[in-house]
């Protein structure tokens, strides 16, 4: 296996990163709704997550954290 230069690493990093926020800014919208909170409207720990990683997008750290403590 190919061992991948440091920079290919953090770009590979960053990508991620971008993804996830970008999937938690769609999911915190409303835009889509979790399936498992729309059939038993109760947040499931991903929710948590979800909410949790806005709060961090927002700066809002002891929130992120009392979200999903986790």
């Amino acid at each position: 296996m190919k061992k991948r230069s440091l920079a290919a690493r953090i770009g590979l990093a960053g990508a991620y990163a971008v993804a996830i926020g970008l999937v938690a800014l769609v999911l915190g919208s409303g835009v889509i709704q979790c399936p498992f909170a729309a059939l038993t409207h109760r947040p499931c720990p991903g929710c948590g997550s979800t909410r949790s990683v806005l709060a961090l997008l927002h700066f809002h750290v002891g929130e992120a954290f009392w979200l999903n403590p986790a």
